[in-house]
């Protein structure tokens, strides 16, 4: 499954030299280490996993969150016992070198503490992939992340270094990501059942459906941004998952804002519908048959 990014202007927004930043680039991290086990959270449109994490009596929670197969997940991470600062957080998954900046508009409060939600991946972050996404190039972004590599990658993660969200650094130490983010793509398959959609399909392909005029249909969702949110200058983070006909159009298209307005899915889900197509895909024998497929679309004012 390829997820892409359609973007009404998307960027990793760079926070620049604060004191609190400053004061972070040589501080020690705080080391959080498991406070219970990993919770998985089946929801009418999306999959929770999540863990609370503890250095003596303070404590983080952390969740991922996904409603598609694509390589993209929500990264939560929110505390009542670490003050969060007024900078963008800067995430790493160690080991690798360079951390994945974020804007304030990341922030969140939560009945459990606040912190911070942004939509990431564990793919290793290159100088390359940062390159592309700063200049928003998605299609210079190599698709070849296959499963193998992926569990690798899970299960080879040793930490979370989160720099610049708190008043000090925080270094989680998440035990092998591999089985339970085995169980969070279990949860979608089961997600996406309840929607009817027939997660058998996948295995019949043999070449994947393809976009068709992307730049094209992809301009008219970014046109499509809601007026009234517009006004209220709220942007949205919107996970997609449709189903492929075997002519190229979808048949169904299911959406979930992480940041809880409808009103994004809706027109998100209304603007594909009309417009996207694709070729279809084909089975072994090269007849046409239906797919899935997984975008994240960003809508942002700045």
């Amino acid at each position: 499954m390829r997820a892409f990014r359609l973007v009404a202007y998307a960027v990793l927004a760079m926070a620049m030299g604060s004191k609190i930043a400053s004061a972070q680039d040589s501080a020690e991290p705080t080391v959080l280490t498991p406070a219970s086990p990993w919770s998985l959270d089946y929801a009418e449109t999306q999959c929770s996993l999540f863990r609370s994490y503890r250095n003596g009596e303070r404590k983080v929670f952390v969740e991922f969150r996904q409603s598609g197969l694509g390589h993209n997940v929500k990264l939560f991470v929110v505390s009542q016992d670490f003050e969060r600062s007024r900078e963008g957080p800067i995430v790493s998954f160690l080991p690798e070198e360079t951390g994945r900046e974020f804007g304030r508009k990341s922030f969140i409060e939560t009945p459990v503490g606040d912190g911070f939600v942004v939509l990431t991946s564990l793919i290793p972050y290159t100088a390359e992939r940062r390159e592309a996404i700063r200049r928003n190039q998605f299609d210079a972004i190599p698709d070849d992340w296959t499963d193998e590599a992926r569990n690798a990658r899970e299960a080879a993660i040793s930490g979370i270094l989160i720099e610049r969200a708190f008043e000090v650094p925080l270094l989680i130490e998440p035990g092998d990501l591999h089985a339970p983010m085995q169980a969070l793509r279990a949860c979608v398959l089961d997600l996406y059942a309840s929607w009817g959609i027939d997660v058998s399909l996948r295995e019949a392909v043999a070449e994947r459906a393809s976009r068709k005029n992307f730049a094209d249909w992809a301009r008219k969702t970014q046109e499509d941004y809601p007026s009234s949110m517009a006004r209220q200058g709220k942007g949205a983070v919107v996970t997609v998952t449709v189903v492929v006909g075997v002519d190229g159009k979808l048949t169904s298209c299911h959406a979930d804002n992480v940041g809880g307005e409808p009103v994004f899915e809706k027109v998100v889900c209304d603007s594909l519908m009309e417009h996207a197509t694709y070729e279809p895909a084909r089975d072994a024998d090269g007849n046409r048959v239906p797919d899935i497929d997984s975008l994240t679309v960003v809508y942002s004012l700045k």
